[in-house]
């Protein structure tokens, strides 16, 4: 360690700096020492799964009853015709799934809630729109109140709010 007087300095050649620790200045503490030992240790790698292992369960086994499901309300119903909860239309290709109770935790799997449509009613109207620019929804407050009037209420509130 260098001494000049009585003030103590950094032990790297050429630097005059002030001591800081272990015998070298602030700068190289942080570039020797710490370095150093920073290199030493293994970095962990550790990312946050995107969703829960019982979630990714829950929509493994929602993926399957929405395939029965399906082609359930398919032969329900005769020449295996369904039809759009919102715009009472005929569906002629894969129906997108309605679930009027969210998909929360374990409403994601309860069926009493899920409803058949028309992907384009479902996304791009009942979700993206105001309730007083959808053209079929007065229908389908009618239809949902003999339906289910849990979901009708649910229905009625939003559109309170629109």
């Amino acid at each position: 360690m260098n001494v000049k007087g009585s003030k103590k300095i950094c032990s790297m050649d050429d630097c005059t700096s002030p001591l800081f620790a272990r015998g070298w200045c602030r700068f190289h503490y942080g570039t020797e020492y710490l370095l150093g030992k920073q290199a030493e240790k293994p970095s962990k790698s550790y990312t946050i799964p995107k969703i829960t292992a019982k979630r990714s369960s829950q929509v493994t086994k929602y993926h399957s009853n929405r395939k029965v499901f399906i082609q359930r309300e398919r032969e329900a119903h005769p020449q295996g015709k369904i039809f759009c909860i919102f715009c009472d239309k005929e569906i002629h290709s894969e129906p997108s799934l309605h679930h009027a109770d969210g998909r929360d935790d374990e409403s994601i799997l309860n069926e009493t809630f899920w409803f058949l449509s028309h992907n384009n009613c479902h996304v791009f109207d009942y979700h993206s729109k105001s309730c007083k620019d959808i053209p079929w929804w007065e229908n389908y407050m009618f239809r949902m109140k003999n339906i289910n009037p849990k979901i009708y209420r649910k229905d009625l509130l939003r559109q309170s709010k629109s």
